[in-house]
């Protein structure tokens, strides 16, 4: 009774340990518009209704702190307002609300509908940049109507159709949201393998589109839209949006203080302060977003809830790169078993884009240790072939060895993410890696460890260089004693560094001076262009800065020493 008392309690404590923090929410979906210019869609309500269902039965988030808008509710003025409600709800939430983890909350923006661009206004050119000349927008139900009279803002327009809502826009309430929450969801300056990076913030904020929101969009001709039209891929695109004055929504610009938004230049829903959100969005800018030709859902919203919602992933596991992964990896090869078939075929033309500072946190969740961004997704086909999402951009080289991983998670006591064993690389090409199982060594004493297997695989796994076959990187110090306390042996030959003491022999030296350390180079090929040290320095402490260095030189080297197999230059 006492070890089954003790065992409920350490589930308990480890339940609480990986708790979503308070969840809040603006859930928008529309399939009815207005004006008879715009097509209806069939399937966008259905999405946000999924996504509702999904945060308040396996996220048991109460419906109190979720907003929802549909169809003809959803006017431009009412999503307005539903961000300034939103707003109010998060600032009257107190730290008794989450057992006293310092008032942190998460965000979740869901709009599933049509998306649109627009021309961007000359006046915009100081403080919004954008790719090529256009502004992205999400499209409310009553957009093109006309009024009676000059809205609120619209400054001698006469026609006075209700606009699209601009990326511009929608980036200024989502930093009034963190203002609210004393703007501390900027980035986290400590290194991301560490317990600091993830736990500085107080704020984590989602946006989910499934829209086309695309510059590029407009530009896809007749002929390459037919296929997906053909087979019932229905857009989720207006053209041609009503004119957007540029001091329409002057009133929200205003209201934003000095600190946020003068924060930077921006480009679009993927740009502007991306250290506040994390972007899920349905496809990329030069691509449409579909509605599913044989579910009642669009294409990325089905694909994202299959995976949601499967019993057998654990989202407190997951990643936001990670989720966009295994969508990513449904789109690629098709079906498997435990994703249980997450898209019903490939979509011409769609993939699903993961953006933000912070894509490597866990979902909806800023409270513990994220993915380590030195992870390299891999993949087995149904026929076995195992690929790594890297080549020789990335510094891959055939005979480079790798660490298999289950997921992209930096190991916690909590949680540790234990090797599965090893793979080497066979070829490359300049963005992908074949890899193959190698022999496993023997060990001269206790059980051998089990293989790594075909069969024991996932479909989708995780690799870190293990060891690289590539010529050594020679370095020496004023401070041998520090620089091998600093270097494990595992991080050497993972990265094929040799200590030397003769720093004339080295390609890099680290000279300590005090708390500081200087970095000196021979790379005959550019020393006399940019000398041979380096202008920047390290503090002596801080030894994942110095590994990030010496990675960030052995990828200098690597493309500087870089030749053409097919045509070799010859100095």
């Amino acid at each position: 009774m006492v070890e089954s008392s003790t065992l409920q309690q350490s589930q308990t404590a480890r339940d609480s340990f990986f708790s979503l923090p308070p969840l809040y929410a603006l859930v928008i979906g529309i399939n009815a518009y207005i004006d008879p210019r715009y097509p209806s869609l069939r399937s966008a309500v259905k999405d946000a209704d999924d996504f509702n269902a999904y945060l308040t039965t396996k996220l048991q988030v109460p419906a109190e702190r979720i907003i929802n808008l549909r169809d003809t509710a959803a006017t431009r003025e009412a999503i307005l307002q539903a961000f300034e409600d939103l707003r109010s709800l998060t600032s009257a939430h107190s730290s008794s609300f989450d057992n006293g983890r310092n008032g942190d909350i998460g965000i979740i923006v869901f709009f599933a509908g049509h998306g649109t661009r627009g021309m961007k206004p000359k006046e915009w050119e100081e403080d919004w940049a954008t790719v090529g000349d256009y502004y992205e927008a999400l499209c409310p139900s009553d957009m093109g109507l006309r009024r009676g009279s000059p809205s609120t803002g619209a400054v001698g327009w006469e026609a006075d159709e209700v606009p699209a809502i601009p990326d511009r826009i929608i980036a200024a309430l989502i930093n009034r949201l963190s203002e609210t929450r004393g703007n501390n969801i900027v980035r986290s300056p400590h290194p991301p393998d560490t317990v600091e990076h993830n736990t500085l913030t107080t704020l984590n904020q989602t946006l989910i589109f499934d829209c086309c929101h695309s510059a590029g969009a407009s530009r896809t001709t007749d002929v390459e839209e037919s296929e997906p039209s053909r087979e019932g891929y229905v857009s989720r695109y207006i053209p041609s949006p009503p004119l957007l004055p540029h001091d329409y929504d002057r009133e929200i610009m205003a209201s934003l203080s000095r600190s946020t938004s003068g924060e930077g230049i921006a480009r679009g829903f993927s740009g502007k302060n991306l250290s506040s959100h994390v972007l899920l969005a349905a496809c990329g800018k030069e691509q449409f977003a579909h509605e599913h030709p044989k579910k009642p859902n669009g294409v990325f919203s089905y694909a994202l809830m299959r995976v949601l919602d499967n019993p057998k992933i654990d989202i407190r596991s997951l990643t936001y790169t990670s989720l966009m992964s295994s969508i990513e990896y449904a789109q690629v090869v098709g079906p498997f078993s435990l994703l249980q078939s997450l898209l019903f075929t490939a979509i011409p033309r769609q993939n699903a884009h993961c953006q933000g500072a912070e894509v490597n946190r866990r979902l909806f969740n800023h409270r513990i240790q994220g993915g380590d961004p030195r992870f390299i997704l891999g993949f087995k086909s149904k026929t076995g072939d195992l690929t790594l999402d890297a080549g020789t951009i990335q510094g891959i080289t055939v005979g480079c060895k790798v660490a298999v991983y289950h997921s992209n998670l930096l190991p916690i006591p909590e949680q540790p993410n234990l090797s599965l064993g090893s793979l080497i690389v066979t070829a490359v090409d300049s963005a992908s890696a074949t890899l193959a199982f190698q022999p496993t060594p023997p060990t001269s004493s206790g059980p051998a460890p089990k293989p790594l297997t075909l069969s024991s695989l996932h479909p989708l796994f995780y690799c870190r260089i293990s060891q690289r076959p590539s010529e050594t990187l020679i370095i020496s110090s004023n401070s041998i004693s520090w620089l091998e306390s600093a270097l494990s042996p595992e991080f050497r030959a993972s990265h094929s560094l040799t200590i030397t003491t003769d720093t004339k022999a080295a390609n890099l030296v680290f000279i300590l001076e005090g708390d500081i350390v200087h970095l000196d180079h021979s790379f005959p090929l550019v020393d006399t262009h940019i000398g041979t040290r380096s202008p920047h320095t390290i503090p002596v402490g801080d030894i994942w800065l110095l590994r990030q260095v010496i990675q960030s030189v052995i990828s200098f080297r690597f493309h500087l020493l870089r030749t053409n197999p097919d045509l070799p230059q010859k100095f």
